[in-house]
Parts: structure tokens; sequence; C-alpha cells
């Protein structure tokens, strides 16, 4: 699966003001199981924030480039609402500039590095609103191992965290099985049944047992609906709309004659 993501990124850096910013992830996810994936993407984003102690105004924004690898872990798997976890290891590139956009005093002089290692941790929820599509709110923080995203040692690593909306687009690899209800994507295909829903209809019999997966039905018939009640399942019943006996494959005897009995109903021992 692939998507994407945007949002806003907050620097936290001693004694500076955090001002918001914009921050876009693109991303690509292979779950190798339903709860468990991988995730490898890259931000695109900036960080900004200034200084007005005591009489000092010093400001400072940077680019920020971070590639990173992510573990994805899904605590609680279902149909529609997921929550998730990830936690990995990146490198980013940063460049910290004036209101100019000349490289701040350190910055020029060659300091530091401009690559920072760090590592992101995130919490976030899924939504799917169709089959194969979902968008995820999460919030991350962003460990690294840098003291001068804004230029400056303050004596302390520097760190930011963001808040992000992402769109993803999910395409089911035909072995894995996605709602781990013992049945594969390609399976799922076959039947016409939903791959992250381990009970399609919703009759409370998972897809694997259910006969009719795609249909609400009763658990007496493994599944299948009896629309007219009569104890025989619709698929095995020729008229399923008119209650009838099963010698009659669930359709009502006829009155042939005209007399009220039906042509198959016994009358006091006798036939019609």
């Amino acid at each position: 699966m692939g998507g994407a993501g945007f949002g806003r990124s907050y620097p936290i850096i001693p004694d500076l003001k955090a001002k918001e910013q914009s921050i876009a992830r693109l991303f690509l996810r292979h779950h190798l199981q339903r709860s468990f994936g991988v995730e490898g993407g890259i931000n695109f984003g900036v960080l900004e924030g200034e200084n007005n102690h005591e009489n000092k105004n010093y400001y400072f924004s940077s680019v920020i480039i971070p590639i990173d690898v992510r573990l994805l872990l899904m605590p609680v798997i279902t149909p529609r609402l997921n929550p998730y976890v990830t936690g990995g290891l990146g490198v980013m590139y940063f460049n910290p500039v004036d209101k100019s956009d000349r490289p701040l005093i350190n910055n020029k002089r060659g300091e530091y590095k401009l690559f920072t290692p760090y590592l992101p941790l995130t919490a976030g929820i899924q939504y799917f609103f169709t089959e194969n599509t979902a968008i995820e709110l999460n919030g991350s923080y962003y460990l690294t191992t840098t003291k001068y995203l804004d230029d400056v040692d303050r004596g302390k690593v520097d760190n930011y965290w963001s808040i992000m909306l992402n769109l993803t687009a999910f395409i089911a690899s035909g072995s894995l099985d996605n709602d781990m209800d013992g049945l594969t994507n390609d399976d799922e295909f076959k039947l016409k049944t939903n791959p992250n829903n381990p009970d399609t209809d919703g009759d409370g019999i998972p897809d694997h047992l259910d006969e009719c997966p795609t249909v609400p039905g009763l658990p007496q018939f493994n599944g299948c609906p009896d629309t007219d009640g009569d104890g025989i399942p619709d698929h095995l019943d020729e008229c399923p709309d008119v209650p009838g006996p099963k010698e009659n494959n669930g359709c009502p005897w006829p009155d042939r004659d005209g007399d009220g009995v039906p042509d198959g109903e016994p009358v006091q021992g006798l036939g019609d």
C-alpha cells in the first residue's frame, strides 16, 4: 500500500517559541500480517522558531527532509477502525537560516553537519471508508541527535513533533489474509467478500464458516438466510419468498382441483 500525509510541525528547542509550519509525507507500507508491517517514507517540511527573551530577537527557519524506515503494530483489528503505533530509524537533512534565507552563523562556519540520525515514534488511528482506502490521523515525536536544529547549542538535543492526516490506498497481496479470518485475499476475491472484514455480511458467522458470506443469515443454516421462514435456507428453496414443505422443495403444494386442500396435504388419512 502507499499513502500521503499532510500536517503541521512544531520544534521542541529550549528557550525558543515554536512556530507551526507545514509538513508532508510520502510512504509505502507492507503488511507482513494484518497487525504488523514495515513502512518506508520521506518527509518534506519546515521548522521555525523565535526568541524575544531579554530584548534579544533570535529567529531561525530550517527546511527538513527526514527519510526513515518504521515498524508498525496494530494491537486491535476491526473492519473499520484500527489504532496503531510505529517506531523506527532515519536520517534527516536540515539547514538553519535567518529571515533572509541566509545560513545562520554556526551553519555558515560549518560547525556541524547538516544531517542527523533520528528516531520517529508515532501513535495514530486508521479508518477505512472504502474496502481498500483509509484515512489516518497521527501524532509523531522525532528524537534527533543534534543540538543545532536552530543553529545554536543550548546544551540539550533538539527535537520536534508533528500532527498529520494521511490518505492511504491498499493493494492486497493475494497470498495474505488481511482480516485473519482463514481465507486468503485471493479466496476473498473469488467469494466477493471483504478482505479487510472477517464477517463481510455482519451476521456473526465468520466468512470462512459462512456458506452465504455476502448475505446475512442464520447460524442453523451456516450463515444462509431463510427469507420465508419455512425452515429451508434460500439457496436450497425453490420458492424462497413463499413458505412451503421440504417435500416440495420449499414451495407450497398446488390445489389443482380447487377444493381448498393442497394436493400434497393428506386429509383424514386420504390424499387429495
